[in-house]
């Protein structure tokens, strides 16, 4: 599981919750092209905080020349948008690709994007698969 903790209050606790919400807005994209959510909420124990916790997926992230995995990167973007989500962070770490594309980092995702601002996303992604953006 790839486990994320902060302290209840801070700045990273209200970005946990926000990824939360983002990522139960795509539950019905868990396991195909985001991880699914195993934990999310309050913590007690060790003091008081909130935890996030998730499918750790342990394969790789997109390099140059990974070409040949555009078209389902792509897809894997535009079924997101279609749930009313924007990733905005559209960097290798925060990709994984394992049998499909996945997408596993939303603390700077916006909800309902615009046309425009889906376009604008797809040439980010074509940018981390070192594409020419046409």
């Amino acid at each position: 599981m790839a486990l994320k903790i902060a302290s209840l209050d801070s700045r990273k606790h209200h970005s946990l919750k926000h990824q939360t919400s983002c990522l139960v807005a795509l539950r019905s994209l868990w396991g195909r092209c985001v991880p699914h959510v195993l934990l999310a909420g309050v913590l007690t124990g060790h003091g008081h905080g909130y935890g996030l916790g998730t499918t750790l997926l342990h394969e790789r992230h997109p390099e140059p020349g990974d070409i040949a995995l555009l078209p389902l990167a792509e897809e894997a973007l535009r079924k997101v948008h279609r749930c009313s989500i924007m990733v905005n962070d559209l960097h290798p770490e925060n990709i994984v690709l394992v049998a499909n594309v996945f997408f596993v980092d939303f603390s700077h995702s916006t909800p309902s994007p615009s046309l425009a601002q889906c376009r604008e996303e797809l040439c980010s992604l074509r940018a981390v698969f070192s594409l020419k953006i046409q």
